[in-house]
């Protein structure tokens, strides 16, 4: 039950707005609404309660203190700040916290395989999701009303990349027999040629660029035993391209391949015969024009979440779009360096754990969307799957998963 609990947690956040879009439920965090609040509370509660009780006899790594400090003072700046009631704040106690505590948790057994089998779930979820906003965005193109979607696009790119490790990787795991089955591998196949598509459909460019990081990412890391793999793939993916490419370009009569390519104009915009074009990414320029700008205001930064009093590029959003700039505006430049060094020593950490074979390749998709996404979007606080990826890998210790016959290596 547990694994469970701490599998859906994981998720809580995209589980959420997807379960609400799916309700017709159009929530953009609003302060006079209670639905999140309320979501939060419960997720927190069960998740730490669950955690307590099978954390507290559990081995534990001498590296669990420093997470839980860390933890402690964005914590503490948050209620510092009087931003208690904020969504960031919120999505950070409710999502990040309880996903910081997940991977502890896992990291002190060296392995998170008994949770897979409840990924196939929530990916099955996240797809009709999916549809189901799709079809939404139709509605709302052939209205008028809008004509792209960010967060279908990222929903997608999210689903792509979990897809696309659990078929290659998913049978080295205990799942539940249905999802083991051919039938369902094949709908797997399915479905990881449909998101791109989705993703070209919402007009999203993040999403997409998710999907070529992960691919890339996934070739280069999948071993010479998933070479095979790797090359029907990767043809699959270049022939299905080119029929759309083709069929786009002969019959863009069609309305819904007309969506298609206009939506798949904004998704490669930026990329011009000069070069990138910031100024066709979404104002991207802008904000970080700004946050140059209040860097230079505030060299020492202005708080892990006091910052949000006094940025604010756009009405609504007062992040900066990019992780290594909100570290900067947090905590001014030195505050970005320790942060930076962490990263890379974490990133080290993982290649070594994966080239040794004692580290679940299954982080990696993880490891892949969070970076991507936080490199253009979102805030680092408020990513569950981010928190945990890290938390996981600074407290794994392969010395420990040697020695213990209870940890063997893993694929």
């Amino acid at each position: 039950m547990r694994h469970f609990i701490f599998a859906f947690s994981l998720f809580s956040s995209v589980l959420f707005f997807s379960t609400t879009a799916i309700l017709g439920i159009s929530y953009l965090g609003d302060a006079e609404s209670n639905l999140l609040r309320y979501y939060c509370i419960v997720i927190f509660a069960i998740t730490l309660l669950t955690f307590g009780l099978y954390y507290l006899p559990q081995k534990k790594e001498r590296s669990n203190l420093i997470v839980f400090v860390i933890v402690l003072v964005y914590l503490i700046s948050g209620v510092a700040s009087g931003l208690w009631s904020d969504k960031s704040f919120l999505c950070f106690g409710a999502f990040s916290i309880p996903a910081t505590c997940i991977g502890v948790y896992y990291g002190n057994r060296g392995s998170f395989e008994e949770m897979v089998k409840w990924f196939d779930i929530i990916l099955l979820v996240l797809t009709l999701s999916l549809a189901y906003s799709a079809m939404n965005l139709s509605r709302s193109i052939a209205s008028g009303d809008s004509y792209y979607s960010q967060s279908l696009s990222y929903n997608a790119a999210m689903a792509f990349v979990l897809d696309l490790y659990l078929l290659s990787y998913g049978k080295d795991y205990k799942r539940f027999a249905i999802f083991e089955s051919k039938f369902f591998r094949f709908m797997g196949l399915i479905f990881l040629l449909a998101y791109p598509v989705i993703i070209l459909y919402s007009g999203g460019r993040g999403g997409f660029v998710v999907v070529f990081v992960g691919l890339v990412v996934y070739i280069l890391t999948s071993g010479k035993k998933k070479r095979r793999t790797n090359l029907l793939l990767g043809g699959f993916l270049l022939l299905l391209g080119f029929g759309l490419a083709t069929m786009i370009y002969d019959f863009g009569s069609n309305s819904f391949l007309s969506d298609i390519r206009r939506n798949s104009e904004r998704v490669f915009s930026y990329i011009t015969s000069e070069g990138i074009d910031m100024t066709q990414t979404s104002s991207r320029d802008y904000v970080y024009s700004r946050s140059l700008q209040y860097i230079g205001q505030h060299p020492f930064g202005a708080g892990l979440f006091s910052y949000k009093n006094t940025f604010q590029p756009f009405v609504g959003q007062s992040y900066p779009h990019n992780f290594l700039l909100e570290w900067m505006v947090q905590g001014g430049i030195i505050f970005c360096l320790l942060c930076s060094f962490a990263l890379f020593f974490l990133l080290r950490k993982y290649h070594r754990l994966r080239q040794q074979g004692l580290l679940s390749p299954l982080i990696t998709p993880f490891l892949v969307y969070t970076l991507t996404l936080l490199m253009f979007s979102a805030s680092y606080m408020e990513e569950p799957l981010f928190w945990f990826s890290f938390s996981f890998v600074f407290v794994s210790n392969p010395r420990r998963f040697v020695s213990d016959n209870n940890h063997l290596s893993l694929p």
